[in-house]
């Protein structure tokens, strides 16, 4: 006998086969490792709380007013998603709608948005896989013009495919970090013996080879973005240069060493008092490891009464935030810098 949890999946894939009208046609992104509950759970919208880590602008008024106006008529059809503690990761925008229809003089209305779809991640997530689901799902749900799109996609492969872009950048042994297969391609097309030789003579063609093998390898970035992204090859092609050159004419400065006069002072603290230390009489060694201890009993006091004090600010400020863009003060909280 299938499980309930089985029942809710088949049927879930059921709705995504065959959606009813104004729902998505496109599964909800989820990343590698991340279990999305397949069961639909029915919320009230109050239980929910608005992600302070969504960086979108909001949907212009007029696709406001049309989502709200659809969801009015036929209800929340596509499931938003949340954390198990209530933080949504996907479909901010219904939330808030569902919260204001909440007050709509039309009992029906009401009544569609008494309660609303989430499914639940079952797994908690990491802030890069929260960020990733989010960024994911606002850049292919959302009507983007071509520049927004363009700079959010850039932007998102620069985050997630920064360590291969920067290591493509630099330079090296690229022939060494290509695929073996891929290698022993160039290997048979350039051939070897004499022909090795002929190329060590010339360095023009050195530096074809090598330019081949750059080109390749910025292939299966390319491939793997385009795979990975959904996005066309072509595409992530351009992207991928674009941003190899935004990278490359960029200077880095080489990072200053951090100064370590607080090392050097508590090792020079710790010798003097070594040499101290080995001056006392038994009697006056156990008094000063007493001493000792009592202060660090009163240090590690502090530290705990400073963390609960951290603590208890973090909620208040969180508390702060999620008030302010409960209202739509979304920029002013992103702005805001002490």
């Amino acid at each position: 006998m299938r499980s309930e949890e089985e029942k809710a999946k088949e049927w879930m894939e059921t709705q995504e086969r065959t959606p009813r009208p104004g729902a998505s046609l496109s599964r909800p992104y989820i990343p590698k490792g991340v279990a999305l509950n397949p069961i639909v759970k029915m919320v009230p919208p109050e239980s929910l709380k608005p992600n302070p880590r969504n960086d979108f602008d909001p949907l212009s008024p007029e696709e406001y007013e049309n989502l709200k106006e659809d969801i009015a008529i036929n209800g929340i059809l596509d499931a938003l998603t949340a954390k198990k503690g209530g933080t949504i990761v996907t479909g901010e925008n219904r939330y808030r709608i569902a919260l204001e229809l909440k007050e709509h003089e039309n009992e029906e209305v009401r009544r569609r948005v008494q309660n609303i779809p989430v499914r639940f991640y079952m797994n908690d997530l990491t802030e890069e896989e929260e960020y990733d689901i989010l960024e994911g799902d606002n850049l292919f749900r959302r009507h983007l013009t071509p520049e927004q799109k363009k700079e959010r996609l850039k932007k998102r492969i620069l985050r997630k495919y920064k360590d291969e872009l920067v290591l493509d950048n630099r330079g090296g042994d690229r022939k060494s970090e290509i695929p073996k297969d891929e290698v022993d391609l160039f290997s048979e097309t350039k051939g070897s013996g004499d022909e090795d030789e002929a190329l060590a003579e010339d360095p023009n063609q050195g530096s074809n080879l090598q330019g081949e093998v750059l080109i390749l390898e910025k292939k299966n970035i390319a491939k793997k973005i385009s795979e990975n992204e959904n996005i066309p090859l072509g595409t992530a092609t351009r992207y991928v240069s674009e941003i190899r050159k935004e990278l490359h004419s960029k200077d880095p400065k080489p990072a200053k060493q951090k100064t370590t006069k607080e090392t050097h002072s508590n090792k020079d603290k710790v010798k003097e008092f070594q040499k101290k230390f080995s001056r006392l009489t038994a009697t006056g060694k156990k008094t000063e490891v007493n001493r000792l201890v009592g202060k660090l009993i009163g240090v590690r006091k502090k530290i705990s009464e400073l963390n609960a004090q951290i603590s208890a600010l973090q909620s208040q400020e969180s508390e702060a935030i999620e008030k302010l863009v409960s209202v739509g003060e979304k920029k002013r909280v992103q702005g805001l810098h002490v």
